[in-house]
C-alpha cells in the first residue's frame, strides 16, 4: 500500500480538479489512505492533507515541476514507494495502479513544445542504448520510487526539456501495459477507469459526489 503524492499549482477555480481527484482516490486498491501535496494550498484543505514545502514556485512549467519533485524526494515523511498524480487525474473504477505506457515514444520536432520534448526524450534514450523507448507521459497515476526519481532529477538538471516520466519508465525498465490515454479537451469526460481533464468538468460532480477526508467539513 502506498500514499498518493501530488504536485499542485494554484488555479483560478481554487483547485476544483484537485478536489475531485482526491475524492476519486477511494477507487485505488493499493493506496494506503495518505495524501501528500507538493505545491500551493487551498482554503478547503483539511488537516489530513500533508503539505510538502521546500520548493520554489517558478513560471517555467518544467522548472516548477522539477522543483516540486525535488521537494518530494527530500521529504522524510514520503516513503520510498508512492503513487504520483497530477491534480487532473481521476480514478473512476476500482483499480490497482501499476505501470502504464502509451506505446512507442516519438515526437514531431518543431511542431510544439510538447512534441519537441517527446522527440528530444526519445533521442536521449536511444543514445543510452534504448532503441525503442516507450511513452510514459500519459495522463494516469504512476508508481514511483523516491530514490530512483532523484536520479532522474539529476538528468533533468542538465536537460530540463526532457520528460521525467518517460525517462523514469525507460531507464529503470519498469515495463507495464499499453494504455489508451483518456484525457479530454472538452467538458465531456471520456470513458474508462483512469480519466483526465484539461479543465474542470461538471460531470465530475456526479461521478464523485461524496466529500473526501481531505476537504474541510464546511466546504
Amino acid at each position: 500500500m502506498k500514499p498518493a503524492v501530488y504536485i499542485y499549482k494554484k488555479t483560478a477555480d481554487n483547485g476544483q480538479e484537485l478536489k475531485y481527484s482526491l475524492r476519486s482516490l477511494d477507487n485505488l486498491t493499493n493506496w494506503n489512505g495518505e495524501v501528500f501535496i507538493a505545491g500551493d494550498t487551498e482554503g478547503w484543505f483539511s488537516d489530513n492533507v500533508q503539505v510538502i514545502d521546500g520548493f520554489t514556485n517558478l513560471d517555467h512549467e518544467y522548472s516548477d515541476t522539477q522543483s516540486k519533485l525535488t521537494a518530494i524526494t527530500n521529504d522524510d515523511r514520503v516513503p520510498d514507494e508512492f503513487i504520483f498524480l497530477n491534480d487532473d487525474f481521476y480514478i473512476a473504477e476500482l483499480t490497482e495502479i501499476e505501470p502504464l505506457h502509451g506505446g512507442k515514444l516519438e515526437g514531431k520536432p518543431g511542431k510544439n513544445a510538447w512534441q519537441q520534448s517527446k522527440h528530444d526524450t526519445a533521442a536521449y534514450l536511444q543514445a543510452q542504448g534504448i532503441n525503442q523507448p516507450l511513452d510514459y507521459a500519459i495522463h494516469v497515476p504512476m508508481p514511483l520510487n523516491k530514490h530512483k526519481l532523484a536520479g532522474i532529477l539529476d538528468i533533468l538538471e542538465r536537460r530540463p526539456q526532457l520528460m521525467m516520466r518517460s525517462l523514469y519508465g525507460n531507464l529503470y525498465d519498469i515495463g507495464g501495459e499499453l494504455h489508451q490515454d483518456q484525457k479530454t479537451s472538452s467538458g465531456k469526460l471520456k470513458t474508462g477507469r483512469l480519466l483526465s481533464t484539461k479543465r474542470f468538468s461538471p460531470e465530475l460532480i456526479k461521478l464523485f459526489p461524496n466529500k473526501s477526508i481531505f476537504e474541510k467539513e464546511t466546504t
